[in-house]
């Protein structure tokens, strides 16, 4: 079977998501209760502060920001 990762440009995500609600959802907290838009904006704003420049798409171990 092949495994395949995949990321999200985290710069993209926010210049392609600016309508107010499009990010609720996406991602989840370590309790996993769903983020709304406004902290998914803030968790992605924070991962660029980090230098990171993709997050990961589900569930990656080992994953390289």
């Amino acid at each position: 079977m092949t495994v395949r990762h995949m990321c999200a440009d985290i710069r993209g995500m926010l210049e392609n998501n600016t309508r107010k609600g499009s990010l609720k959802g996406v991602f989840e907290d370590e309790t996993g209760r769903r983020l709304s838009h406004e902290e998914a904006r803030d968790y992605l704003y924070d991962c660029l502060a980090k230098g990171w420049k993709v997050v990961p798409i589900g569930d990656c171990d080992n994953f390289d920001y």
